[in-house]
């Protein structure tokens, strides 16, 4: 905001939802001197929970392993479920080979949690039953076998990508390595492969309060290493997880906390003063913006100078648990499901000085879709913000419709159980305007 127009800024007025006289809004700062009246109004808008509906878990970048216990979000688990990849055209090795060791290697990105000062435990089990081509959801899991394969206890560093191994169990490998060297048909292409080998899941421990997420490619995979007669050098066959299927299963029980009503879909529910958002549980943030209408119902003749939405301060953040960076603001229709434009694309608050209109089929006037803005995390009031004069212009000027908000986390939700909460006192419009008499 301009210097200027600050210094002149002495009055600060809140519009609450439930004012009685929205004809109190706006006082002109110099009525005696001053043609042009500059105001400020806050628009407290009202914010519930809502569960939407189960997320899609297949074929995002990580899998994920281990959970989060909190007073809050209640306990959550999630298993990393996926295929793996051979290189059919890979030499193998000839039937007098030696198995020197076998290594399964972890990439994990950005681990997120508490008590780091100790080891984190990851499990790697065999799938009893296959992956199939279809859609999977965070309530989808598989059949494992109980006895891991690999188990590895590893000390990390909240935030930080690593690359970490383990041992491979002794009498699998041996059984795996034996199959390979002998020339079985299992192995000449990777239809046949899945037949032998469905895949594994990638398992943590809820209690050690730690999600995992674990990045699928050629860092992550079973490494025999052995040797034939007559070798100086070792040799290498790698099973990974490169071009593989694979999909999440989030379990999220509620139970005791205050989310624990929250169980029908689509639903907005009054949980008290805190709400929040859990990637891959479904749980977002609802914000009613009718209060809009009964601000914009008292103007005439205004401009928006500056129109910032503010979730800030936001609950209880740590440098183990941060928030997600950035939330897109989806357009929910009279259903609570978000609306979907004509190309198939779900509708948003568009970036400010974008247009957030769009001429579509039959010159109809429709929301625009391809700039969405982001309400982003800012260091300096430790919560989110994001500019929406634009917004607020077409609602005021055109035939934009104002809908209530799904606030999602765009930014790697479907790759992390990273959460955040905020007091719904702390969500607010905030609206510079001046008139002209």
């Amino acid at each position: 905001m301009p210097a200027k127009l600050a210094s002149v800024l002495s009055i600060s007025l809140i519009l609450a939802s439930s004012c009685a006289d929205p004809s109190d809004i706006g006082l002109e700062l110099d009525p005696e001197n001053n043609q042009i009246g500059v105001f400020y109004a806050e628009i407290p808008l009202s914010a519930s929970m809502i569960l939407m509906d189960s997320v899609n878990t297949t074929n995002h970048l990580m899998i994920l392993a281990g959970g989060h216990q909190s007073d809050y979000f209640g306990t959550t688990e999630s298993i990393g479920f996926t295929r793996m990849f051979i290189d059919t055209r890979a030499d193998r090795p000839s039937e007098n080979a030696v198995l020197d060791s076998v290594k399964f290697q972890f990439e994990i990105i950005s681990p997120i949690g508490s008590s780091f000062a100790q080891d984190k435990t990851l499990q790697v089990h065999q799938l009893q039953e296959p992956i199939e081509d279809i859609s999977y959801y965070n309530y989808d899991r598989l059949a494992f076998n109980p006895s891991p394969l690999a188990t590895g206890t590893f000390r990390l560093t909240a935030n930080r990508d690593t690359i970490v191994r383990t041992d491979v169990n002794e009498q699998f490998a041996n059984q795996f390595f034996n199959d390979f060297k002998s020339g079985s048909n299992a192995f000449s292409d990777i239809f046949a492969f899945r037949n032998y080998f469905n895949g594994i899941a990638i398992q943590g421990d809820v209690n050690e309060n730690t999600s995992l997420p674990v990045r699928v490619g050629p860092n992550t995979g079973m490494f025999f290493y052995y040797h034939n007669e007559g070798d100086t050098l070792p040799s290498t066959y790698t099973v990974s997880t490169s071009q593989s299927r694979r999909f999440n299963y989030v379990n999220n029980d509620r139970s005791g906390t205050p989310l624990e009503s929250v169980q029908e879909t689509f639903v907005p529910y009054e949980v008290g003063n805190i709400v929040g958002a859990k990637g891959n549980t479904g749980l977002l943030i609802r914000l009613d913006t009718s209060p809009i209408d009964a601000f914009l119902d008292t103007l005439q003749n205004v401009t928006f100078n500056q129109v910032t939405l503010e979730m800030a301060p936001l609950e209880e953040t740590t440098e183990a648990m941060p928030p997600f960076r950035t939330n897109q603001m989806l357009f929910l229709n009279d259903d609570n499901q978000v609306e979907i434009g004509f190309e198939g694309n779900p509708l948003s608050v568009q970036n400010n000085e974008r247009s957030q209109q769009i001429i579509g089929p039959d010159n109809t006037i429709l929301p625009a879709f391809e700039n969405p803005a982001g309400l982003e995390y800012v260091n300096g009031i430790q919560g989110f913000s994001v500019v929406m004069t634009s917004y607020l212009n077409a609602v005021f000027r055109s035939d934009l419709e104002r809908r209530n908000l799904l606030i999602f986390p765009n930014e790697g939700y479907y790759n992390t159980l990273r959460e955040y909460r905020v007091n719904t006192d702390n969500i607010k419009l905030k609206v510079y305007y001046s008139t002209t008499r």
